[in-house]
């Protein structure tokens, strides 16, 4: 029982981490997108995330 719960917590624990990386990703990418609002990789990245 407590290697189900140990596994439980590492699946939460990495779910945490990824919105956390998605959420810095995406403010980097609104950041980038103001600064130079004509690059067209930045459409794409932007694209790509929403």
């Amino acid at each position: 029982m407590a290697y189900i719960v140990e596994i439980f917590n590492n699946v939460i624990i990495n779910l945490l981490l990824l919105n956390i990386s998605v959420f810095i990703i995406q403010k980097y990418a609104c950041t980038w997108s103001l600064l130079y609002p004509d690059t067209t990789s930045v459409k794409k990245v932007r694209s790509a995330i929403i």
